[in-house]
């Protein structure tokens, strides 16, 4: 399952990337929850050869700034469905997987209830084929990538325009990059890695801001680097952007209730210490929504933290 395994290291460094960050050293999240993305308060999975792939969930976002997610009907279809009827559902609605449907899917078919665990096993099959399929192509293209002439930027940008997905052909990367690493092919891993920052900044152009910034406050331990963050985002911000930050760290909770929706004890603390950090950022942000906007957005912006609340309480 290397392609899987390959597809899962993308959409963490993805998922954390735009909203989580965890501790590399006990592998602890420190998601505050899309309080953060699952990749990447050092960001989880952030090393050179990881692309910073935070916009990745975007290309999946809708006018209200999400799409439905498509797992939930392909568990659904994968306890009822024949295993061919699965496979062509889910090569269709492959481009529509997010980052944190792979990451919840992991979660759920390694501590998820047992009842559960045949359709996850199903479900996860279809989703290494479809994902061989399309790194056979991205690997195609990263090929001829690396053979053309003119401007690399721009025939970059037309590689990354022709994938449904992003996902596969970042996995090819980072593949690549590992290998020529290993082979001491200083031209080759500088060749690709230029391709991995250039889509990656492409991909980041479709994230809000607001959600650029709680990627960045996620990384950082302290909370005077996060007050001062948060400080120079709403100084430069229109109100209705810097009051965004409020919805957009329930946000992170959702994601990160939804990710640990079946978790077993191991997962049950990565949810605690990811729930924590959330809390950690908006006890910041909310002290500089204050100082901003006044006492009244303040507590507004405290009454709209229910959720985390609710959440710890789970804790």
């Amino acid at each position: 399952l290397v392609a899987l395994a390959l597809l899962a290291a993308a959409a963490a460094a993805v998922a954390a990337l735009r909203w989580a960050a965890a501790d590399e050293a006990t592998g602890v999240s420190r998601r505050v929850a899309f309080v953060g993305a699952v990749a990447p308060p050092r960001p989880l999975l952030l090393r050179p050869t990881v692309p910073s792939a935070t916009a990745l969930a975007a290309a999946a976002e809708g006018e209200d700034g999400k799409k439905p997610s498509v797992l939930a009907p392909l568990l659904e279809l994968a306890r009822t469905a024949s295993s061919e009827e699965l496979a062509a559902k889910v090569d269709a609605d492959f481009a529509r997987l997010t980052p944190e449907d792979l990451t919840t899917l992991q979660v759920q078919l390694k501590e998820g209830e047992e009842t559960d665990k045949e359709a996850v096993t199903k479900l996860t099959s279809c989703i290494q084929s479809s994902m061989e399929s399309r790194m056979e192509k991205a690997k195609a293209d990263v090929d001829a990538l690396l053979m053309s002439s003119g401007n690399i930027e721009d025939n970059i940008r037309e590689c990354l325009q022709k994938q449904d997905s992003p996902l596969p052909i970042l996995a090819v990367l980072q593949l690549n990059i590992g290998k020529a690493q290993s082979a001491g092919q200083e031209k080759m891993v500088q060749a690709l890695t230029l391709v991995f920052k250039v889509m990656n900044a492409e991909l980041e152009k479709s994230v809000p801001a607001v959600k650029r910034l709680l990627t960045n406050v996620l990384g950082m331990e302290e909370s005077p680097a996060r007050r001062e963050a948060f400080r120079t985002f709403v100084a430069a911000a229109p109100a209705e952007e810097g009051l965004q930050l409020g919805p957009a760290i329930v946000q992170l909770v959702n994601d990160c209730e939804k990710q640990f929706e079946n978790a077993g004890a191991t997962e049950g603390e990565r949810r605690k210490a990811s729930l924590e950090l959330i809390r950690k950022v908006a006890i910041d942000a909310g002290v500089v929504i204050g100082e901003a906007y006044g006492e009244d957005e303040q507590n507004k912006f405290t009454e709209g933290l229910q959720p985390l609340f609710e959440a710890l309480s789970r804790v």
